[in-house]
């Protein structure tokens, strides 16, 4: 680990270096899996278990004291496929946004990604990533390796990013309510089962979705494609248009859709309608609002509208869900 200045750490290597980084540079406490980090800049929890050889989960629980820079830096080395459920406090938010709290993203990206993570201050950070070596996939995961064409491309960086759906913080809010005391076999047993159904999700999703097989894009562009997503979460109701974005950012028309498509499989309108309906879904199953305040909650003046894009997409009604 190479530390620039008090509070921006860079890490690099395979999972368990990082680890063990971890425990050599926070003095971190290592118990049966269980990695307990103790110190004035931040207090987190990150249990580590692993189903087979070379397929590595961690779930982690983080809580802020001090502003930090965490910079993850991957290898070429040790190919490897990473899928991120990022469940609470938007640690992979690139920019601040406005109060629409879509918590919760799924991330998909190739090993030797490099990405960076903020946070704020007194902040609880919650997310479960699993990583998974190419050769795993070649022997056993053979459907992954022909959806992003890693075959043919193994040294090419990329990432895919979806917002989380209902189903999938369900399955993570079992894993952090795990009460305390509970035996790690135990726990790795929930975790295990909770992440498998979890990836079955994303994997559905992502086969939805016309994700770009020639990925062929910078990793400056795919850390402004991810800062473009927040710019469109910024509102419910509204949403940028193509050509504001693409000025902002610095792109032309044409390559900010194409690009934009590769990181999102679908367009920009389509994304943003996805996700003002996952909102929707989220707020009929809280059951704190009535279907009309939902509705205008996410955009939408006329009821009748809103019903029938809800239902065109999830194939039951709003009044089913609430």
């Amino acid at each position: 680990m190479e530390k620039n200045t008090s509070n921006t750490f860079i890490f690099s290597g395979s999972a368990s270096s990082i680890i063990k980084e971890w425990e050599r540079n926070f003095k971190a406490q290592n118990e049966e899996g269980c990695l307990k980090i103790r110190n004035e800049k931040f207090k987190a929890d990150i249990f580590h278990a692993r189903l087979v050889r070379d397929f590595d989960v961690y779930q982690n629980n983080v809580r802020f004291t001090e502003q930090c820079h965490f910079k993850y830096e991957g290898s070429k080395l040790h190919q490897s496929l990473v899928m991120i459920f990022d469940f609470k406090g938007n640690l992979f938010q690139q920019i601040n946004t406005d109060q629409t709290n879509l918590h919760g993203s799924m991330i998909l990206q190739d090993g030797s990604y490099s990405f960076s993570l903020n946070n704020d201050l007194d902040e609880t950070y919650q997310w479960v990533s699993l990583r998974i070596s190419l050769e795993l996939i070649e022997e056993n995961y053979p459907a992954l390796m022909k959806l992003f064409d890693l075959v043919s491309k193994p040294d090419q960086s990329w990432i895919i990013y979806e917002f989380m759906p209902y189903e999938v913080k369900s399955l993570l809010k079992d894993l952090y309510a795990i009460p305390e005391g509970k035996s790690n076999i135990y726990k790795k047993r929930i975790l295990f089962s909770r992440i498998i159904e979890c990836m079955g999700v994303f994997y559905e999703r992502l086969l939805e979705k016309s994700h770009f097989k020639s990925y062929n894009l910078h990793e400056d562009d795919l850390e402004k494609l991810l800062m473009i997503k927040d710019d469109i979460f910024s509102s419910l109701e509204q949403i940028p248009s193509i050509d504001d974005l693409s000025e902002k950012y610095g792109y032309s028309r044409s390559k900010f859709t194409r690009d934009f498509r590769k990181v999102y499989g679908t367009s920009v309108y389509q994304f943003h309608l996805d996700y003002r309906l996952e909102k929707a879904y989220e707020l009929l199953k809280e059951g704190s609002k009535t279907i009309t305040e939902v509705g205008r909650t996410v955009g939408y003046i006329s009821l009748s509208k809103f019903s029938y894009a809800f239902k065109s997409k999830y194939k039951v009604s709003p009044k089913q869900v609430r």
